[in-house]
């Protein structure tokens, strides 16, 4: 897929991070041209990237349990030592 700059000059290796990509038809052909995100765009799409990294995955929480029941299970390992004293 080619990418073109906003003066339409093809892009070789074009960084598509802070972008916004912008489709612009010219002589009857689409163009997909970059361009830099403003300040507000690019705070919305932090704020989205946050909220996403913020959702555990299924692998996540089943680490989480399996910590927690470590946890457990040292906490009644404790218990019972304390318990026999």
């Amino acid at each position: 897929m080619d990418y073109y700059d906003g003066g339409l000059n093809r892009l070789e290796d074009p960084d598509l991070s802070d972008k916004l990509i912008e489709e612009r038809v010219v002589g009857g052909r689409a163009r997909l041209v970059l361009r830099p995100l403003t300040e507000e765009q690019g705070k919305a799409r932090d704020g989205a990237v946050a909220a996403m990294a913020a959702r555990p995955t299924a692998a996540g929480v089943e680490d989480a349990l399996a910590d927690l029941g470590a946890y457990v299970a040292r906490l009644e390992a404790r218990l019972a030592e304390l318990e026999g004293r």
